[in-house]
């Protein structure tokens, strides 16, 4: 298990530069381990978050996942800890309350389950960089960056309705990206980009 003080920083930082030190509307943290349920908590502190992921962090089976956009809160929803899901427990996508990033994952081709190697990620930062710049053109803030481990993530900040004619201007200008900047390296997946908003980024 880690739980050292800069992993606690890190994690504490992923969450205020998506919500903030203390959102109002709060964030799910969700734990997924092959073979067995999920765990959710959500979260409207950064610290105590922070502290939560940290107690997970060191599991290799699992893989932590924090929400993009502000969460409806509701009783079955686990506040503050992370417990089994029960039922109606996990946020779905009529708990979000708007939509706050568009989600670009660049991320290199290569067979499922196998690491990018360093020249494969190279290349998933290199058309990272030139979309950065594309967007950068066009007037766009800057984006957060993030490296997803195999490739990178760019998010911009958007503020939009949660509802089906917001869905379809992510979904058109995430193919317009992809057309653009994939190769026959690197792929922007879409898939990820036009995911609902309950579904988080990874955290490692």
């Amino acid at each position: 298990m880690i739980n050292s003080t800069q992993t606690k920083k890190d994690l504490q930082r992923t969450f205020e530069a998506l919500h903030g030190k203390q959102p109002t509307n709060p964030a799910e943290l969700r734990v997924l381990r092959k073979g067995t349920a999920p765990l959710s908590g959500c979260f409207t502190d950064s610290a105590a978050f922070a502290e939560a992921a940290s107690q997970l962090d060191g599991d290799q089976r699992a893989n932590l996942y924090v929400t993009l956009n502000p969460v409806i809160q509701r009783p079955p929803m686990n506040q503050d800890s992370v417990r089994r899901a029960g039922k109606g427990g996990a946020v779905g996508d009529g708990d979000i309350a708007e939509l706050r990033w568009l989600f670009l994952d660049f991320d290199p081709e290569r067979e499922s389950d196998v690491p990018a190697a360093d020249a494969e990620k190279a290349e998933a930062k290199l058309q990272m960089e030139q979309a950065r710049a594309f967007f950068s053109e066009l007037e766009w803030p800057e984006p957060l960056v993030a490296d997803s481990g195999n490739g990178y993530h760019m998010l911009y900040p958007i503020d939009l309705l949660n509802d089906e004619s917001s869905r379809q201007l992510v979904k058109a200008v995430a193919a317009i990206a992809s057309q653009r900047f994939s190769t026959s390296e690197v792929k922007l997946d879409r898939s990820v980009s036009t995911r609902r908003g309950s579904r988080g980024c990874t955290e490692r």
